[in-house]
């Protein structure tokens, strides 16, 4: 926890994440936990504290219909989007028609008829990645009608390893010379 001149209190998790040996490679920024965004009314009822909130989420988070039909947004898919809201745009337009690069090719649809979790790797026009993770949501016996989608920014991570898999291919055929 550390706080600026304005009083403002900034929280992180308690826990350093442990990082792969790829990971390692593309920094020393330290990451940790998540902190569960349910805390800030927990906060707001401590005795001093004039507000609570959660200003700033990394993850984009959207429910969706069965069209793909943003019922639902956060903040941040909004930024990428570069709009004031998202509800009632379909998702994929609201990113630019980007290209669904798997392992999930259809991963909403794939959510939706299987009622499993999908995740799939998209790229934007402006080679930009997101990285979805979508969770079906059900009530009782009924089959799931709406998504739970979670996007988040892995432009860093998908060209760090584009880089990485240029220089190995470039090593291989510098083998193959000799």
């Amino acid at each position: 926890m550390s706080t600026n001149a304005d009083h403002d209190v900034y929280v992180r998790g308690s826990q350093e994440k442990k990082k792969d040996s790829s990971a390692m490679s593309m920094g020393s920024t330290k990451s940790y936990n998540d902190v569960d965004v349910d805390l800030a009314g927990t906060i707001a009822k401590v005795d001093g504290v004039s507000s609570a909130r959660v200003v700033h989420m990394l993850s984009g988070v959207v429910l969706l219909d069965n069209d793909n039909t943003i019922l639902w947004s956060n903040g941040r898919v909004c930024e990428w989007a570069c709009r004031e809201s998202c509800i009632g745009a379909n998702f994929y337009a609201i990113l630019g028609s980007p290209a669904i690069l798997g392992p999930a090719f259809c991963p909403f649809h794939t959510a939706l008829a299987t009622g499993v979790p999908s995740s799939s790797t998209l790229r934007a026009a402006d080679n930009k990645y997101f990285r979805v993770h979508a969770a079906p949501v059900s009530e009782g016996d009924e089959p799931a009608k709406n998504l739970i989608v979670t996007i988040r920014d892995v432009t860093v991570e998908v060209l760090q390893q584009q880089k990485l898999a240029a220089i190995h291919q470039a090593g291989i055929e510098l083998a193959d010379l000799t």
